[in-house]
This record gives C-alpha cells, sequence and structure tokens, in this order.
C-alpha cells in the first residue's frame, strides 16, 4: 500500500516538473520622443521637416554704418614778407608781393596775398580763388589766367603772349595792350575801366563794369 502510494506522487512530480512554464509578461516601457536633429547649414530639409512646415524665420537686425569724420580744414601757411612762386601752392597767406622769375610758371590757389603779385619777363601764373590786395602786373608775360577770386588793385598786362581772366573781381582796371595771343576777359565785376589796346585777338562777355570800357573790349 505505501508503495503504491509512493509510485503516485512520483508520478504527479513528473508531470508537473514537464509542463510547460508561463512566459513573463513584459513591463511596458513610456514612449520617448525623439528630438529632431537640426540640419547641418546648406543642407536640404527632410521630407519630415517639410511635412511639419518650414521654421519661422528670424530676423537679423540690420547693421549701423560707421559714422566717417569729415576730413580736417586745410591748414593755411602763413609767408612773412615776399614769396618767390615758382610752382603749385595753395593756401598760402602772404604779407608781403608775391614775385614770378623769369621763366617760372607760378600756380598759387585758395591764397591770400597782402601785396602785389609782380610778373618778370617770360613768366606765367594762374591765380583760382586767390585775393590780391595789390596789383597784378607786368611786362612780356608768357601767359595770365585768373580764375575767381579778388584783385583790390589792377591788372595790368603789356606787350605779353596770352591772357585770361574769368568770374573775377577786379577793384581797379582791367588792361591789355599789345598782347601778341589771345586775351579772353568774361564774367568780371570790374570797379574802374576795361581798356583793351592793339592786342592780337580779344574776347569774352558778360562783364560787370562800373567805369568805361575802350578800345578792343568796348563790346565786353
Amino acid at each position: 500500500m505505501l508503495r503504491t502510494t509512493a509510485l503516485f506522487l512520483a508520478a504527479l512530480l513528473t508531470l508537473a516538473a514537464c509542463a510547460p512554464q508561463p512566459e513573463p509578461q513584459a513591463t511596458s516601457q513610456p514612449q520617448v520622443e525623439a528630438a529632431p536633429i537640426p540640419a547641418a547649414p546648406g543642407a536640404e530639409p527632410s521630407q519630415e521637416a517639410q511635412a511639419t512646415g518650414p521654421a519661422e524665420a528670424v530676423a537679423a537686425a540690420p547693421l549701423a554704418e560707421p559714422e566717417v569724420a569729415p576730413p580736417p580744414a586745410p591748414k593755411t601757411e602763413r609767408v612773412e614778407g615776399n614769396l618767390t612762386c615758382t610752382a603749385r601752392l595753395a593756401h598760402q597767406s602772404v604779407s608781403g608781393n608775391v614775385v614770378v622769375p623769369t621763366g617760372a610758371n607760378c600756380q598759387l590757389f585758395e591764397s591770400a596775398v597782402d601785396g602785389s603779385v609782380v610778373l618778370e619777363r617770360g613768366s606765367a601764373i594762374t591765380l583760382s580763388a586767390t585775393q590780391v590786395g595789390g596789383s597784378v602786373q607786368g611786362e612780356e608775360v608768357y601767359d595770365l589766367v585768373i580764375e575767381g577770386g579778388r584783385v583790390k588793385g589792377s591788372v595790368s598786362l603789356k606787350a605779353g603772349q596770352t591772357a585770361r581772366v574769368t568770374d573775377a573781381a577786379v577793384d581797379g582796371n582791367l588792361e591789355f595792350s599789345a598782347q601778341q595771343g589771345n586775351v579772353d576777359v568774361s564774367g568780371n565785376r570790374v570797379g574802374g575801366n576795361l581798356r583793351c589796346e592793339g592786342n592780337a585777338g580779344v574776347s569774352g562777355q558778360n562783364n560787370e563794369v562800373k567805369g568805361n570800357r575802350t578800345g578792343q573790349c568796348a563790346g565786353l
């Protein structure tokens, strides 16, 4: 009897060991949404990015233009006494006369001369936007050009070559005689007389003359 019972229990244990074990149920984990990876500069957007629509553009603030300081005013050079001019000069303040020697070409821009301009034979001068306190005079001068500015005295040339006086103020007389080249007188304000005699050629217009217009300059 006891042996039969023992065999019966052994058989039950064998069946229990051979029975299939239930598989463990997987524990559900919360899903984490992946963050989008920014595209590299210059790369085309992915299809997912195109599906979600374009991102809002951030406008860049405009760059302010740097302030540029104005250039400094030109410095005036003071010359005490007479100045012998043989080259191009500007912003001069001469307390005496300006002398242009024979064969020299003087160009004087935006300057002031307290005295006179003395032109020696065969010299040439250009006065541009320059004020002369005295007179401008010479004989056998190769070339004279006065552009703008003011001559408080007179302008007088004799037996030279060419001359051109335009848009200038001459407080005294403006005189040309026996010039072998052309003389051009235009747009000037003359406080004295405008006189032209014996010149090879004279041209000009629109001059305001308080005194008399005589000779070749009568119609100017």
